[in-house]
């Protein structure tokens, strides 16, 4: 009787701890993960988890990489507000569309560019300003970086009123482009440099001379949820035939939409500039640009 009595002690202890065990539902459930989600969201999603060696370049950094290999549509408009009035005035406006069609090989990337722009000139004629199309080969790419280079044509303007004297001719040359990524992705500098040749001076139309030597530096610095601040479209000239230098003060500030598919760019930009004592042709004060651009990463 006696074990009988410890038996049904026992069952009764048993049943009574299962009873007051708390069980999880699955509302408990989601919320403990919601606190995770609440306490590292960046975890949560994977946002800023540490990319691995082959993960390849962020997406907002395509965005404002003129190396990536994705299709590109853009279209700006800017405002020449003023020009130094030391210096003869240039076009009033234009309006700009480019276009990148990036040709997939083995090992390299080539990438065409065709630049056009529609301009107001300073007597309120409307024309074709010169129109740039190169293809940069890039044959070098060390997972942060990458080196091209590739030929450039200019076609000539459709007034000379929107180029120098020269500028029914054609102009042929290199472009040559080097790029590294920083900070994870989150700063971009680079160089490009076009050099193009032609008969630009009408007077000697038998000679072939150099244009000016086309210096694009710049600097991308990723703020965060899309923002960047830029140095913008700050394409500096050399004037070889009377070694004088005109340089652009650009600030531009962007926002990148990434979607699944595509890639939106846009920005805003403010533009001044500086130059020396030489240079003889129409210098910008004020200048302002707008952009929408639509990206598309080859392979998704």
């Amino acid at each position: 009787m006696r074990r009988l009595l410890i038996f049904a002690v026992i069952a009764w202890a048993s049943t009574a701890t299962a009873q007051g065990a708390p069980t999880k539902s699955p509302e408990s459930s989601s919320e403990e993960l919601r606190v995770d989600e609440a306490i590292a969201p960046e975890l949560a999603d994977g946002r800023d988890e540490p990319k691995e060696e082959g993960d390849g370049q962020s997406r907002e950094s395509m965005a404002v990489d003129s190396t990536a290999a994705q299709w590109s549509l853009q279209w700006a408009y800017q405002q020449n507000v003023r020009y130094y009035g030391s210096r003869p005035a240039g076009s009033r406006r234009f309006i700009q569309f480019r276009f990148v069609a990036p040709i997939p090989a083995r090992k390299i990337s080539i990438l065409p560019r065709l630049t056009i722009r529609v301009s107001e000139s300073a007597d309120g004629t409307w024309g074709l300003s010169p129109t740039d199309i190169f293809a940069l080969i890039v044959p070098v790419d060390w997972g942060t970086g990458r080196f091209g280079i590739g030929p450039d044509i200019v076609t000539p303007a459709t007034t000379p009123k929107l180029g120098p004297s020269g500028a029914r001719q054609w102009q042929y040359g290199l472009a040559t482009a080097l790029i590294q990524r920083l900070a994870n992705d989150r700063v971009l500098i680079g160089l490009l440099l076009q050099q193009v040749f032609g008969q630009i001076d009408s007077s000697r139309p038998n000679t072939v001379f150099a244009n000016d030597l086309v210096i694009n530096p710049f600097l991308t610095v990723q703020l965060g949820k899309g923002a960047y601040i830029q140095n913008g479209d700050m394409q500096a000239l050399y004037d070889w035939r009377n070694k004088a230098f005109w340089t652009p003060i650009p600030i531009r500030v962007g926002y990148v939409l990434v979607k699944p598919k595509y890639t939106l760019n846009f920005y805003g930009e403010y533009q001044t500039s500086v130059f020396t004592k030489g240079w003889v042709k129409p210098a910008i004060k004020h200048a302002y640009r707008l952009n929408i651009s639509l990206q598309i990463p080859v392979g998704l």
